[in-house]
């Protein structure tokens, strides 16, 4: 494939992450050997297909930047957490996102992928003049995960979206550390201590959080998707949010994230957790 533009950046994974987005959102892969994990799907259908998903609830910029692709990637590159990517067009145009991933197990992959569709988000919303529907900008686009052992193709996608979303944790201007506080005061409601807390900005907060139960009960008393609302509520805040919960001994049980400038979300569960936590797999991660 001939490549008219190749630029490296660097992105670190860690273990994964948490789910759905609402009412309707497109799905991505992330399954392993050690667990489960939701199939690639198509968008599902949404009540009107005249108006496109806004996960921001805000008015929409009407207008982008319209950088060009070698501009937005540096731009998306340099954010906090953005570095480990590497953006690949080919002549005919398909856009390669590139990210470095030790494995596919336990939520790993899931949480390369979630990286993946985050920058590319990001690079449409920076390339875009005025087209309503961030999928128009790009065209077609290929996610890899570049593993120890060669690289694997999880394919791409998108929902139906509309450009310049305005999330709330970038237009007040939240620091990291007040992004923290927020998601700490919300995990405790759940009995839940937070391990870690990376803040992601590939334009604005995407918080990758990781949590530790104090007890294992078999029930919860909650829902995964119950804490994913109290961490972000809708609409949105936040570009992206990405979730892992492990056991009282640090054992990863599930996984999932949400990827809110493209409509797609992904899951990730140790065997039988997925009851544990009722989570919603399949076409619809999360459904009102």
């Amino acid at each position: 494939m001939s490549r008219i533009d190749r630029i490296s950046v660097v992105i670190a994974t860690a273990l994964g992450v948490v789910t759905g987005i609402g009412a309707t959102i497109g799905v991505v892969a992330a399954s392993g050997a050690d667990g489960g994990g939701v199939p690639p799907n198509p968008m599902p259908p949404v009540a009107s297909t005249d108006v496109p998903n806004n996960y921001a609830g805000r008015a929409v910029e009407p207008h982008g930047p319209a950088l060009r692709s070698k501009e937005a990637i540096a731009r998306v590159s340099g954010g906090a957490g953005m570095q480990g990517v590497h953006v690949e067009r080919s002549a005919d145009g398909v856009l390669e996102i590139h990210v470095k991933a030790g494995s596919r197990d336990q939520g790993l992959g899931l949480h390369a992928t979630w990286i993946a569709t985050l920058a590319q988000g990001a690079l449409a919303e920076l390339e875009r003049t005025s087209q309503p529907l961030l999928s128009d900008v790009l065209g077609e686009v290929e996610t890899v995960l570049d593993l120890p052992t060669g690289p694997y193709n999880e394919g791409g996608g998108h929902g139906f979206v509309a450009s310049g979303q305005v999330f709330a944790a970038q237009a007040d201007q939240r620091t990291d550390q007040r992004i923290r506080d927020d998601l700490a005061a919300a995990a405790a409601k759940f009995d839940l201590d937070v391990v870690s807390t990376e803040v992601l900005r590939p334009l604005g907060p995407a918080p990758h959080i990781v949590l530790r139960l104090r007890r294992l009960p078999d029930d919860l008393g909650w829902t995964i998707d119950d804490l994913r609302r109290a961490l972000d509520p809708e609409p949105s805040a936040y570009e992206g949010l990405s979730l892992e919960i492990r056991s009282p001994d640090g054992t990863p049980l599930i996984a999932g994230t949400s990827s809110n400038r493209l409509g797609m979300g992904g899951l990730w569960f140790a065997p039988g957790e997925d009851e544990r936590f009722h989570a919603v797999h399949g076409h619809l991660l999360s459904q009102q």
